[in-house]
């Protein structure tokens, strides 16, 4: 390859020479070749995407185990949303297989065990004694040279002496024949299991990837076999669920400390109203540039007359991290609006005076951060050279939730922040029941002798 900075355009991408590369593969005879990414963490794998294994607790059979691999793949391959679905190696292949003919042996006076020596001496090895050398003992044993048990004929050089004590070749005793058996096994939790390898494709994502795969093996594995997940893949089912609870724990970080700043429960619950907005904005800016993408990519298959692959954007890792980055940015905004109208009502002005005077004031340092945040976050959003895809998620969602947090606070933060002061207030002002009354005040009591006058 030539240097990264002399690669210019989608026809220099990664994605677009692993298609070059298949398109050349393909013509080659009796080749089976499919080109793939590296793993994204080292060691995690061989190549690229997921690693399907599927395993045979009940030991039903190889048989069983590669029709049902075959299945699985049958219905992989069929779906647009997977690709380069694959086998990590052979699994089954031409079997030589050649049979004893005891009958024929017995015929000519060869005893099975005498075959089976002079078979096994021969083409195995065999244990003679010990041979001793200097200080050391060395084990001697018998065996035919590589190239004399290298095929079938080489057996015809193999003797085997009957009982009249007459040598005979072991090649007339064997009947041979071709069969399609395993030539590799794999082995995955100490159970025979066979591997299907796979990516998504750029329709697709890595997490529905995964998601159609094991709904494929729910559909065609039997009772005795089950599925599980290697390499990066086995990762990232791992900690799919982690990603829910890691956001879910900073939105109740951030509650926790706006409660304590406040020492109210209904402030920052205003504030934190504002990250859904920014989140809406970060998957809506995802969603838009992968349309966006899927458009290029049509428009450069249209031009060049065959289909240019090019990566597409999607929620991933990056992007989750950027939600997550979100809360903070959100609430920021809401921070200086909310803050400034709670100070505004402490001198005595009404809700709406109050929060509207104070979305005006902060209109302009909201902007100064916001556009100073958004230029920054421009270079991750739209990068270019190694490792691009991944800063090209985080950017885009960041830029899409800061635009939409930015324009929508400012309108819809005053609104929350009114009806929830409102709601708060009228729940103070709860009119009291008439059994919570205080008993009326006793009279006076009268003097003894009755009351007197001026006069007296």
């Amino acid at each position: 390859l030539h240097p990264l900075s002399e690669r210019k355009g989608p026809e220099n991408s990664a994605l677009y020479l692993q298609y070059s590369l298949l398109a050349e593969f393909r013509k080659i005879p009796g080749v089976k070749a499919l080109p793939a990414n590296p793993p994204a963490i080292p060691g995690l794998g061989s190549t690229g995407g997921f690693a399907l294994e599927i395993e045979d607790l009940n030991n039903l059979g190889l048989p069983t185990l590669n029709r049902v691999g075959a299945e699985i793949m049958a219905k992989a391959t069929a779906d647009p949303t997977l690709a380069q679905i694959r086998l990590p190696t052979i699994f089954t292949g031409p079997e030589l297989v050649a049979d004893f003919d005891r009958q024929k042996a017995q015929q000519f006076g060869i005893s099975p065990t005498s075959f089976f020596n002079a078979l096994n001496s021969s083409t195995g090895s065999d244990f003679v004694n010990y041979f001793d050398y200097g200080s050391r003992s060395y084990n001697v044993l018998v065996q035919a040279g590589a190239k004399y048990r290298s095929n079938m004929q080489s057996l015809s050089r193999v003797y085997v002496q009957n009982s009249a004590g007459a040598m005979m070749p072991v090649s007339q005793f064997l009947n041979e024949r071709m069969t399609t058996a395993n030539v590799t096994i794999m082995r995955f939790n100490e159970y025979n299991a066979l591997e299907i390898d796979g990516t998504n494709s750029a329709t697709g994502s890595s997490g529905g990837a995964l998601s159609t795969m094991a709904r494929y093996a729910d559909e065609v594995l039997p009772f005795g076999m089950r599925y599980e997940w290697s390499g990066i893949a086995r990762q990232q089912v791992q900690s799919g669920p982690q990603t829910v609870l890691v956001f879910g724990m900073g939105l109740l970080f951030v509650f926790l400390v706006l409660v304590a700043q406040y020492e109210s429960m209904t402030t920052p619950f205003v504030i934190m109203l504002a990250v859904p907005l920014a989140l809406l904005g970060a998957i809506g800016a995802i969603y838009l540039r992968r349309l966006s993408e899927f458009l290029s990519i049509a428009i450069h298959s249209k031009l060049a007359g065959h289909l240019i692959p090019m990566p597409v954007t999607s929620s991933d890792i990056y992007a989750q991290i950027g939600y997550v980055m979100l809360i903070g940015l959100a609430a920021k905004n809401a921070i200086l609006i909310v803050e400034f109208a709670n100070q505004l009502r402490e001198q005595g002005r009404e809700t709406i005076d109050a929060v509207t005077h104070a979305a005006a004031t902060r209109l302009r340092p909201i902007l100064m951060t916001s556009i100073a945040f958004i230029l920054g976050i421009l270079p991750l959003a739209f990068a270019h050279g190694d490792g691009a895809q991944s800063r090209i998620s985080l950017g885009t969602a960041v830029l899409g939730g800061m635009l939409v947090s930015t324009v929508l606070n400012l309108a819809i933060v005053p609104v929350l922040y009114v009806m929830v002061v409102n709601w708060t207030e009228r729940k103070k002002k709860k009119p009291v029941a008439p059994g919570d009354l205080p008993p009326p005040p006793m009279p006076p009591p009268t003097l003894p002798g009755g009351p007197k006058t001026a006069a007296e």
